[in-house]
């Protein structure tokens, strides 16, 4: 019986390493083993990882997540489309940049599944509509609302799954409202959950 230490073995024999595999146990006995795009020597991409315990991980099927929320602000009359300032990350990572303004790059293309919300909970309205917008690229992309003679403090909710190509793509969450006064101290919220990178 032979005991292999370490391999590197190639899997495919085209020119081109990218339709190659690599399948290869370290050296060090960690109880790993990987499999890579590429040749023996020079993978590129990790396609599945086994660690020590067994746990299995593809490094392609990431998991970007991120809640962000705006400072508190003024919606204005008229069910028009307002965004505010104040944007931060609350949890997960930016995975691309979150402007003050509220507009968000992710940099990985792929499906997200995007919950949007606009609390009007601290300020009390009247109004026959109150609406959260999600905007993709500047224009309406999905809304959400709550429709009565009288909302005194709603809270409207949304989602959608949305493809953003990781580059120029660009979401923006905001909020309107009918009555007949500004409603002051609303807060805008999302969540972007990456279901499938492209």
């Amino acid at each position: 019986m032979s005991l292999i230490k370490a391999i590197a073995a190639q899997l495919g024999l085209s020119g081109d390493p990218a339709k190659n595999f690599t399948l290869s146990v370290p050296a060090a006995p960690d109880g790993t083993m990987k499999l890579a795009r590429g040749n023996a020597g020079a993978t590129t991409q990790d396609i599945l990882t086994v660690d020590a315990n067994g746990k299995v991980a593809f490094p392609q099927n990431l998991m970007a997540f991120l809640r962000a929320q705006s400072a508190s602000g003024s919606i204005g009359t008229g069910t028009v489309f307002t965004p505010l300032t104040g944007w931060s990350a609350q949890e997960g990572q930016n995975y691309g940049t979150i402007a003050d303004a509220g507009t968000w790059t992710p940099n990985i293309a792929g499906w997200y599944q995007i919950n949007f919300q606009s609390s009007f909970a601290s300020s009390g309205i009247t109004a026959s509509t109150a609406q959260a917008q999600l905007q993709k690229n500047g224009a309406l992309y999905a809304r959400a609302g709550h429709g009565s003679d009288s909302q005194t403090f709603p809270i409207v909710a949304g989602s959608a799954v949305v493809y953003m190509n990781g580059t120029t793509d660009t979401l923006r969450v905001g909020a309107a409202q009918n009555g007949s006064i500004v409603a002051p101290s609303v807060v805008n919220s999302f969540t972007a959950a990456l279901v499938r990178a492209a």
